[in-house]
């Protein structure tokens, strides 16, 4: 089947994972302990999902395991977020890829674990996006397959012909190609070739050299 949509991850993939290390540093205040029971739950419900059908519900419950109320999460974790968010810049060449994609005649896509909000405006890129998803609208976090099942549907796009980039191998390729999709890794250099994903790339420009070799060879598009 001929690839007919391109969807990132956000966080560490459109921009230097330091930056997001640097974006979550101001949420271990003011409660380093819920900060800590906040990202031992995260690590958690990706090897044991919680049973929600929507963000409302996957975030009911996880208010209830941290045992601290909605407000306080939110004011603690995304609102900080939102906030610090507004520095990020993102790698060289992101807004061309995606220009280069959309010349292509494909639909551009992004899905994130973290809720997007005002990011892609913020990034520059909101007028190349054609759906962004968070993985909590979905109830479940990557590397579950709901998102990524989520997402295709919204596509109007057989997973087979959609291609998921990411910078995680556990959370973005796992999750991805237990659905059917095809898969990038973003990896630096020194760490070398990761077995898995359909093809490893270290910046956007090899990102678009390896892409077509992969796709925009004979006939598949």
């Amino acid at each position: 089947m001929k690839l007919e949509a391109v969807c990132f991850d956000i966080d560490g993939t459109l921009y230097p994972k330091w930056q997001t290390t640097l974006h979550l540093t101001s949420s271990l205040f003011p409660s380093p302990l819920l900060a800590l029971k906040y990202h031992k739950f995260r690590r958690s419900v990706r090897r044991y999902p919680l049973d929600a059908h929507n963000r409302e519900e996957f975030q009911e419950k996880q208010a209830a395991l941290l045992g601290a109320p909605p407000e306080k999460i939110e004011k603690q974790f995304y609102a900080k977020w939102r906030t610090t968010f507004t520095k990020i810049r993102v790698y060289p060449q992101v807004r061309e890829t995606f220009e280069w994609l959309k010349s292509l005649g494909l639909k551009v896509a992004v899905l994130s674990d973290f809720p997007i909000e005002a990011k892609l405006a913020t990034l520059a890129l909101d007028d190349l996006v054609d759906f962004a998803l968070c993985s909590e609208e979905s109830g479940y976090l990557k590397p579950h397959p709901k998102p990524f099942l989520d997402l295709s549907r919204a596509l109007e796009v057989d997973p087979s012909a959609l291609l998921y980039v990411g910078d995680s191998y556990s959370k973005d390729i796992v999750g991805a190609k237990a659905v059917g999709m095809s898969t990038a890794l973003l990896t630096p250099k020194r760490l070398g070739k990761k077995g898995g994903a359909t093809f490893t790339f270290s910046d956007y420009n090899e990102f678009k050299r390896e892409f077509v070799n992969h796709f925009l060879k004979g006939e598949e598009l």
